[in-house]
């Protein structure tokens, strides 16, 4: 599959990069619902990875729903990838902000001070 490929220069591990292309390829339209992807072995052997690499990789995808293994017939991009894909960033930037808003509260700021900055972002 042409659209991934590793950068072993990286400090992103392997089967991170993986996964980050293939989330990549869906949001901007390389990949579609349904599309196939290459066998682990496959995907492996083109990049030149231990298949265990791809493996974890493909796990994490499946377990996310963003991609489906169907029995002799193949590994496809799971219907609802996008929007499952969009759930997890939802949820990731949630935990985020709450993190940050954790360290302001921290560090003195009141609500109306932190309610403040914050919106001065989103106002633009």
């Amino acid at each position: 599959m042409s659209i991934i490929s590793i950068n072993i220069d990286d400090n992103t591990p392997i089967y991170r990069q993986i996964i980050s292309q293939v989330i990549s390829s869906l949001l901007n339209s390389s990949l579609e619902e349904g599309d196939p992807l290459p066998s682990i072995r496959q995907l492996a052997n083109d990049l030149e990875l231990n298949p265990n690499t791809v493996a974890k990789s493909y796990k994490i995808l499946e377990r996310d729903n963003i991609i489906k293994t169907a029995r002799s017939k193949g590994t496809f991009i799971a219907k609802d990838a996008i929007k499952n894909i969009h759930r997890i960033q939802q949820s990731s930037f949630e935990s985020e902000i709450v993190s940050l808003v954790n360290k302001m509260r921290d560090s003195g700021l009141s609500n109306k001070e932190i309610f403040k900055i914050i919106k001065s972002y989103i106002a633009g």
